[in-house]
């Protein structure tokens, strides 16, 4: 009876383990069957770029020194060190005090100066007046005067017949001539003292154009003065001119600071790539030429030195990006001169074997082979191969589980682990 037990008891053993057997083996047909779930890509001949390859680092376009055009003493800085700052942004103010003074003295000295100018002008228009009266007052006393002198000449004239004839006592007559030359004489008299007013008259219009002239020069001046000693106050508020970054801060609130010195140094927000051209090189490129910046930014070239550094004896050439690179960073730089054909396999699809570089191949019936590959370049992400042929399909995803004569089946990128 105990016998029969123990023989059932190892019969239902021995029937599990072949059952979990089975199971196993079903499972393992199945992944067989159905292949590994890997990704590929196919191989074809593209265009890629080649150019000028050099080193270059990421640095700020501009660097900015800010400083007032005036001496003072500090009376605020509204920034600080790393702070980014946009145009147009407050970043310190002079004490402004000795500048207000100096302002109001020039507004009290525009005050006097466009007065003076008032009271010239009326000073001037008031005798002008006056005098062009008198000229016309003295034209009519001229004018009678002209009509007694004629009147008392035609008198003369007739005593001096009567005086021929013996009509005339030859005492009378003589009266007669010294009244009339007497006469004549205030007459003449009159008319110097006419043009000597005329010629006053011009003398007088003219200097009061020369002196209309200087006291509105002197207005002119102290408008200079007084626009000035504004500017100055203006100046007091030193203004950031473009966006940035703050690099660094010269000098403390209540510190006395020269004209010109710096006091907030800024550098810009837009980056550049610099690099230093050969001899060689200078010659093939322009403001036109492409560029690549680690072989995935576009970047575009700012400008090209016209002469060499004296140390290094390369052209300093800067070049605009879009995009985020650290400042100080060393990056990969070419400048593109033509496209060439080649076929690539991506670096990922590329595994190492003592010394030997090989992807997986998939061929008939879904298996994987093992292909040695020959490679003439790196270019960024891709390698450029030399002897597999075109429309061969190359793993790229699961390699990490494949085996020679693997069979696999595709997925879509991204849905492999590696």
């Amino acid at each position: 009876m105990n016998i029969s037990k123990k023989n059932i008891l190892l019969f239902c053993i021995v029937t599990i383990a072949i059952f979990s057997l089975l199971g196993f083996g079903g499972q393992n047909q199945t992944e067989v069957k159905e292949g590994k779930v890997v990704t590929v890509q196919k191989i074809i001949q593209s265009n890629y770029p080649v150019g000028i390859d050099y080193l270059g680092y990421v640095k700020a376009k501009e660097t900015k020194n800010y400083s007032f055009i005036t001496g003072g003493r500090i009376e605020e800085i509204y920034v600080r060190k790393g702070q980014k700052i946009k145009n147009g942004d407050i970043l310190a103010k002079l004490d402004t005090t000795y500048l207000q003074y100096a302002n109001s003295i020039e507004s009290n000295n525009m005050a006097i100066a466009e007065n003076t100018l008032i009271k010239t002008k009326e000073s001037y228009d008031t005798n002008i007046k006056n005098t062009e009266i008198n000229i016309k007052t003295m034209e009519t006393a001229i004018e009678a005067a002209k009509i007694g002198l004629d009147t008392f000449k035609s008198r003369v004239d007739a005593l001096e017949t009567l005086y021929k004839q013996g009509s005339l006592a030859e005492k009378e007559w003589e009266v007669a001539v010294a009244e009339y030359k007497a006469k004549e004489s205030e007459y003449e008299g009159l008319l110097g003292y006419y043009e000597t007013v005329k010629k006053d008259f011009e003398n007088l219009k003219q200097n009061k154009e020369k002196d209309i002239q200087i006291a509105s020069a002197n207005i002119a001046m102290v408008q200079t003065a007084q626009a000035r000693a504004q500017e100055n106050i203006s100046d007091a508020v030193l203004k950031a001119d473009a966006d940035g970054y703050v690099l660094d801060i010269a000098f403390k609130k209540g510190e006395i600071v020269g004209a010109g010195y710096p006091v907030v140094i800024a550098k810009s927000e837009q980056l550049i790539v610099t690099i230093g051209v050969s001899t060689e090189d200078y010659g093939k490129i322009s403001k036109e030429s492409k560029v690549k910046i680690n072989d995935v930014l576009d970047g575009k070239i700012d400008s090209i030195a016209l002469y060499p550094d004296e140390q290094t004896r390369t052209y300093a050439v800067d070049i605009a990006f879009e995009g985020e690179l650290p400042i100080g960073e060393i990056v990969d730089i070419t400048i593109l001169q033509e496209e060439e054909k080649g076929k690539f396999v991506p670096i990922e699809s590329v595994f190492n074997i003592d010394g030997m570089d090989y992807v997986y191949v998939v061929g008939k019936n879904n298996r994987v082979s093992r292909q040695q590959i020959i490679v003439e370049d790196v270019k960024g992400s891709l390698i450029k191969i030399s002897n597999l042929e075109e429309g061969l399909f190359v793993v790229t995803e699961g390699i990490k589980t494949l085996r020679e004569n693997d069979i696999v089946k595709t997925a879509e990128p991204g849905e492999v682990d590696k």
